[in-house]
């Protein structure tokens, strides 16, 4: 079983101590929104995988996700994953177009 730290992993007010505390937790994936700095990975052990994701749907261009992807990778983040924006109500931008894997 992996395990993971799936959450939008805060900016810990700048206490690198906490970003260590949480990559030295026994987790397998330390998994972060890109908003995470790429020097959060210095404090896990080798090993560990930093992973991030993106959502899809509203109306980015494929040459946009792969120069995303580019960046992301150059970051030194090791797992990407893709999501689909779907709408939460009528109130929220509509969905541009849903991606078929």
């Amino acid at each position: 079983m992996l395990h993971y730290f799936d959450s939008a992993a805060p900016d810990f007010r700048g206490d690198a101590g906490c970003v260590e505390k949480v990559a030295k937790s026994g987790l397998d994936v330390f998994a972060h929104n890109i908003e995470t700095v790429e020097e959060a990975k210095d404090y896990a052990p080798a090993g560990t995988l930093a992973k991030t994701s993106i959502m899809l749907g509203y109306g980015e261009t494929p040459e946009q996700v792969v120069r995303t992807m580019e960046k992301v990778r150059a970051a030194g983040v090791d797992v990407m994953t893709f999501g689909q924006y779907m709408r939460p109500s009528k109130r929220h931008m509509p969905v541009s177009e849903c991606i078929i894997p």
